[in-house]
């Protein structure tokens, strides 16, 4: 405790290395209940307002109380945003001024390596004059970023990125790789490398995906990740979601193209199986794989039918599977292939395809075969007109998973983020339940930044309660453009669905162009890291966003000083997942919108606001559209939640 005292205090390591530093009690308070986790082996779940510094108030104590105790951490976030942060900027400062040392390391998923076995093969067949002249110059390239001095051989060194399928042909798979038999094992094996550098570190930064396998895999006897028993969750209000998708079940058309390309494109006569002697069978067998893709995925379409594009499968009639039986098919011809192939690396390849469309076989029977007993919900959708087509599975919840697979198995896990209480006092308990942390301390800590004189929170009660009228969207339309000839732009506008943000931009784009606005619009092709840089390149820009923009967004300074959010963000009470959760929680003795869908709205509200205020000296206005927020009973519970802020009704 007292070199943590010294740490943060005014004349400590911070204090000395840091221009204008100012201690401040909560990150203090945060490292100091952390210290205590570690040492007494407990789990913890800590809100730590915008601006506490919560990245060194967990490492600080991780360093000074863990390591020294030979136990080693590992950090897991949600964004690359936190994580090149954390492995580019907070450890390496905190290495520079603690003295004793401490080893980091980044583990990546394993996709991100090249497998130098791998690209040799792609290397020769790229001499094939078949081949595009792009692609042998894209293969050259990954060549060349490997062999450059102290490169890690990995797919973010490589200028400009490959494309999808090229770097599949030359990534690192678990199915595809040859072990200690291989030749590059012991010298070049980018992957291998970076395994044995992990053995050796004191922390490891990854994230909740990687993290989440990695559990699995050790319920299985297995594991990616090394041995550790304390794990520190940043971005913790995200590892629900990604623990849904993760133990769920998902198959997509892009997903059964993706592997066909690889295997043989039918037109081009490329991919892995025009090198095979005596694949005619499996060649033709892929066409039939594509031609019964297209039927099936377009009985998925037709099912879907409807405003939202989104329909529960509640049995196994309602799909057509025509499918599988092609699949199945595959799969037993290239498993006779593989017994002739003749070398251990083209059985490789073999094994690593057929566990592909085996996987595929799995999912539609996961999917397509709802069952009551195994509390999972089930469902088909078609967005963007039919371009993008699914069919998913994800468990009602994941507490009982977690709680036995993480706070049963780590001796002490610690979770952290701006957002996961509901309320300001007592409001972890819903976040402790939803990812079976019910055991866990709890502590909140408010932001050290003066809310309540940088900050306006605005409501126009003239809009009334939102509906799904042409009065309604015009009324909104007209405030929105009322807020942002005012502010002359620099705005996120946040929507909770695609359909609303685009038919409100139809509306003002016009005017805003004549304006001078700039206007960056979600889903528009532009990648939302290239939205945030351009947005910023302008001090009147205008982004309308929705889903990830609501959170892991930063944007300093007066480049924005407006946030509209458009409708309270309740989760669509329609959709099958959320249908089903509520169901489950009524049938457990709860009330599904006081204990699931207020609680999320909650969450999410604070994410929202969270956009505007990033540092001490950021300051605007938030405007709530929805009148919701004054006129309802629960609209309280939304503004107890965020920071005491002037609220006026406009």
């Amino acid at each position: 405790m007292s070199e943590l005292e010294g740490f943060f205090g005014e004349d400590g390591a911070a204090g000395r290395q840091l221009e204008n530093y100012r201690l401040r009690p909560q990150q203090l308070e945060m490292a100091h209940a952390v210290s205590s986790a570690i040492s007494e082996r407990k789990h913890l779940i800590v809100e730590a307002g915008t601006g506490v510094g919560k990245s060194l108030g967990y490492l600080v104590p991780a360093v000074l109380t863990a390591i020294p105790q030979g136990r080693r951490v590992l950090v897991s976030t949600q964004t690359l945003s936190l994580q090149d942060q954390l492995i580019q900027k907070d450890i390496p400062w905190l290495q520079s001024v603690i003295s004793g040392g401490f080893r980091a390391e980044v583990a990546k998923g394993r996709s991100n390596y090249v497998a130098p076995r791998r690209l040799e093969a792609a290397m020769q067949g790229a001499t094939d004059a078949s081949v595009e002249p792009e692609t042998a110059e894209q293969l050259r390239q990954i060549l060349h970023s490997l062999r450059q001095r102290g490169a890690e051989g990995t797919k973010q060194e490589i200028f400009p990125t490959p494309a999808y399928d090229i770097w599949e042909q030359v990534q690192s798979e678990h199915g595809n790789c040859l072990g200690r038999a291989c030749g590059h094992f012991d010298d070049d094996c980018p992957y291998h490398a970076a395994r044995r550098r992990l053995q050796d570190a004191d922390i490891i930064v990854v994230n909740h995906s990687l993290y989440l396998a990695d559990l699995v895999l050790r319920s299985k006897g297995a594991k990616i990740l090394p041995d550790h028993d304390i794990a520190i969750f940043d971005e913790a209000h995200s590892l629900e979601a990604v623990a849904l998708e993760h133990f769920g079940a998902r198959l997509t058309k892009r997903m059964v193209r993706l592997l066909l390309m690889r295997l043989h494109r039918r037109h081009k006569g490329l991919g892995f199986l025009q090198y095979v002697n005596r694949a005619d069978e499996a060649r033709r067998l892929c066409g039939e794989v594509e031609d019964a893709a297209d039927v099936f995925f377009e009985g998925v379409s037709q099912f879907c039918v409807g405003p939202r594009g989104i329909r529960e499968i509640a049995d196994e009639n309602q799909i057509q599977d025509c499918l599988t039986p092609v699949l199945r098919d595959l799969a037993a011809e290239m498993s006779d292939l593989k017994l002739d192939c003749g070398s251990q690396e083209q059985e490789t390849e073999f094994q690593s395809y057929i566990t592909r469309v085996d996987g595929m076989v799995e999912a539609l029977q996961t999917i397509l075969r709802p069952s009551a007993e195994a509390r999972t919900v089930h469902w088909a959708e078609s967005r963007m007109r039919g371009a993008a087509v699914s069919i998913q599975s994800k468990p009602l919840k994941v507490s009982e998973t977690l709680k036995e697979l993480l706070f049963d198995r780590v001796g002490t896990v610690i979770l952290t983020s701006a957002t996961l209480a509901t309320g300001r006092q007592g409001g972890l308990d819903f976040f402790a339940r939803s990812i079976g942390g019910t055991e866990s301390e709890k502590l909140q800590l408010g932001s050290p930044f003066e809310y309540e004189k940088n900050v306006r929170l605005r409501v126009p009660t003239w809009l009334n309660e939102p509906s799904n009228d042409e009065d309604y969207e015009q009324r909104c339309a007209n405030a929105v453009l009322g807020y942002l000839e005012h502010s002359q732009g620099g705005a996120f506008i946040l929507f909770t669905s695609y359909d609303f943000m685009n038919r409100i931009r139809d509306r003002i784009a016009q005017r805003l162009e004549d304006l001078g606005f700039p206007i960056f619009v979600q889903g528009e092709e532009m990648p939302r890291a290239m939205m945030i840089r351009e947005f910023q390149k302008s001090n009147n820009s205008v982004l309308f966003g929705t889903d990830s923009f609501w959170q892991g967004v930063d944007v300093k300074g007066d480049k924005l000083r407006l946030v509209i959010i458009a409708r309270l963000p309740f989760s669509v009470p329609t959709a099958p997942l959320q249908k089903a959760r509520a169901r489950l929680v009524e049938e457990e003795g709860g009330k599904a919108f006081r204990d699931l869908a207020l609680p999320e709205a909650i969450i999410r509200f604070k994410q929202g606001f969270g956009r505007l205020i990033r540092t001490e000296t950021d300051s605007g206005t938030v405007v709530v559209l929805d009148t919701r927020i004054r006129n309802k009973f629960y609209g309280r519970a939304f503004l107890d939640a965020i920071p005491r802020v002037p609220i006026i009704e406009d």
